[in-house]
């Protein structure tokens, strides 16, 4: 029995179904964790540096970068959630440090979405979005930040 099995799937056909259903459960595998966001901050060189020392009000160019990138990541993040067709605004006023980081957050989270809308279709990335943006930990980050647990799109 087994014989006969193994010579029909080294037969040309039954190869072809074998490789053809190895790549779908492969593709199924990878596709099923892909559908996921990441945030990650990694503050620029320029920025590591103290050009003040001591910063002013003891609140460095490192911090600065990174709290405006987490808060315009989750905020990109929550108006994409809500409507992704809305853009997310990249703009903030500061410090340069404070300003590249509301602008490489942004950019991050919205990067991020796209390539997740070009594998998957939109209302599974919103429902993924709308999901991630409603768990308890997010929630927490994004109202203590600068948006006050209200997404702001950016203006067209």
């Amino acid at each position: 029995m087994l014989t006969g099995l193994f010579s029909r799937l080294t037969s040309t056909n039954g190869l072809q179904v074998l490789i053809s259903v190895l790549a779908l459960a492969v593709g199924h595998a990878c596709s099923a964790t892909e559908l996921k966001l990441s945030y990650k901050v990694e503050v620029p060189k320029e920025y590591r540096k103290a050009h003040i020392d001591p910063p002013p009000n003891s609140y460095s160019e490192v911090a600065r970068y990174k709290e405006s990138h987490e808060a315009f990541w989750w905020n990109c993040v929550m108006v994409k959630a809500q409507n992704l067709q809305a853009g997310c605004p990249f703009v903030c006023s500061g410090t340069p440090a404070a300003t590249a980081g509301c602008t490489d957050g942004a950019l991050n989270a919205e990067c991020q979405i796209e390539r997740l809308l070009k594998r998957y279709p939109a209302t599974m990335v919103q429902d993924y979005l709308r999901s991630f943006a409603s768990d308890p930990h997010a929630i927490k980050l994004f109202s203590e930040g600068r948006f006050k647990g209200k997404p702001i799109a950016d203006i067209e």
